[in-house]
């Protein structure tokens, strides 16, 4: 996830003192890092439907993602929004609808989470930032994750699912071939 600070650490802030029954509930996308190569390409792709990026949920005034973080035990973090100095180049924020929970259900769901989601679980592919903002966006009862965000990452598991549905039947395919 690149270098952690302050502002990543796990379980900081928690947005009580809210009683706003309906919160807006924004998914700020970034670039996957701060290199411009990858800002230019993800600039080319985004009408396209396609990039690499880091995305993160943003409810109750904090940020909250999820990443590799080893030695911390759960992966999820907050930061304040669009300051997210683990990642790469804040890129947009989308309103994905808005959230009739109370910053205590929020932070209960997010309790939850932090206990489902360890660092150590980070997968690039099949466990990510992404897939953690599907499944708060989820308790939140907004929006999913936009297609555009999701559909690398997406393409990145079918393309992992087809080797390993190769490798795992090759032993078969293989006794066929040389009876």
């Amino acid at each position: 996830m690149g270098r952690q600070s302050e502002l990543c650490a796990p379980g900081s802030g928690g947005g009580a003192g809210h009683t706003d029954v309906h919160e807006q509930v924004l998914l700020n996308v970034y670039d996957v890092m701060e290199d411009g190569r990858l800002a230019f390409v993800n600039k080319l792709l985004r009408p396209m439907g396609v990039g690499a990026y880091h995305a993160a949920v943003e409810v109750y005034g904090l940020e909250w993602s999820f990443g590799h973080r080893k030695g911390y035990g759960s992966g999820v973090f907050s930061c304040r929004p669009r300051e997210n100095s683990c990642v790469g180049k804040f890129r947009e924020a989308v309103p994905l609808g808005q959230t009739t929970l109370s910053s205590q259900d929020v932070a209960a769901h997010l309790a939850l989470l932090e206990l489902e989601w360890p660092g150590e679980a980070y997968d690039v592919i099949g466990q990510n930032c992404i897939h953690f903002c599907e499944a708060l966006l989820h308790a939140l009862g907004v929006q999913s994750v936009p297609p555009w965000v999701v559909s690398l990452v997406d393409a990145a598991a079918a393309l992992q699912d087809g080797v390993d549905h190769l490798r795992d039947g090759a032993p078969e395919l293989f006794g066929r071939v040389r009876a």
